[in-house]
């Protein structure tokens, strides 16, 4: 497969995870993807953070001046102010067999990752699943390609591990649930080098693996289950950006809320 350019400007792109908390109170993990000095991309970072200016500042140091895709966890396009976006309801319809349809969201019960997504806009990370770069014209001169885009870890797991139905590892018997995170942290350790590209681990992601999830319990379990969807959310920015789009399926529109989700992987 030939890799798109590394980004403009000579930059290397990168791609960054957010499984974004919808209020204020829980912290956020996130994940970063860049291109490593051989040109594999590597899956170099993870991280804990809590509140708007921890994370802006976080994105912020990491991209730089770079281009970058945001992949983010969260309904950051969500101008209704009560009930469902359509595509909370089109989820339901297109991955409910597989008990992978989103929470109903509006800005009334949720307006952090509006607010987020407002200050991203505001960084020139425009919402928009569309990967072209920008053009240089007289007026202005051509800036890096940043997007933020909305994804979901239930339905791209189902899509990228060839899974059945969702991992029940957030709700059911506690026993359920350890043995669930554990199979989660045990894919991405063994599907993600599989990908093509493959997606290769930094050292602090190696020793994360190492450490196995059935063990923890109360805010240490609940900060692993953020770091590893934040993964799943980097992972799937990535394959949007490498494939140019073309392997995604984006459900919903840019007017309302849209979703990017990986087509199923073939056997």
């Amino acid at each position: 497969m030939a890799f798109p350019a590394p980004g403009v400007c000579g930059k290397a792109m990168r791609i960054l995870g957010v499984d974004l908390a919808w209020g204020d109170r829980n912290p956020d993990g996130a994940a970063m993807i860049e291109m490593a000095s051989d040109g594999v991309p590597m899956l170099s970072e993870v991280a804990e953070l809590s509140g708007d200016d921890a994370l802006l500042d976080w994105i912020r140091r990491r991209v730089r001046d770079g281009p970058a895709v945001v992949a983010i966890d969260g309904p950051i396009v969500c101008p209704n102010p009560a009930g469902a976006r359509p595509v909370d309801r089109e989820t339901h319809r297109l991955f409910g067999w597989a008990h992978a349809g989103c929470y109903p969201a509006n800005s009334a019960r949720c307006p952090r990752p509006s607010r987020v997504g407002r200050r991203l806009q505001a960084l020139g990370f425009r919402a928009d699943d569309r990967l072209e770069a920008p053009r240089q014209t007289a007026e202005n001169a051509a800036g890096p390609l940043r997007r933020q885009i909305e994804v979901f870890p239930h339905p791209a797991m189902i899509a990228l591990f060839r899974l059945p139905r969702i991992l029940k590892y957030k709700k059911g018997p506690a026993a359920i649930r350890r043995a669930e995170l554990a199979r989660f942290q045990s894919l991405l350790q063994t599907e993600l080098p599989r990908l093509e590209p493959p997606i290769m681990f930094g050292d602090s992601i190696r020793d994360l693996f190492r450490s196995d999830p059935a063990c923890l319990v109360g805010s240490a379990r609940k900060r692993r289950e953020d770091l590893l969807d934040a993964i799943v959310c980097a992972v799937v920015g990535w394959h949007h950006w490498v494939n140019g789009g073309q392997e995604s399926q984006v459900v919903g529109d840019r007017e309302t809320g849209f979703i990017v989700v990986p087509r199923t992987r073939p056997v």
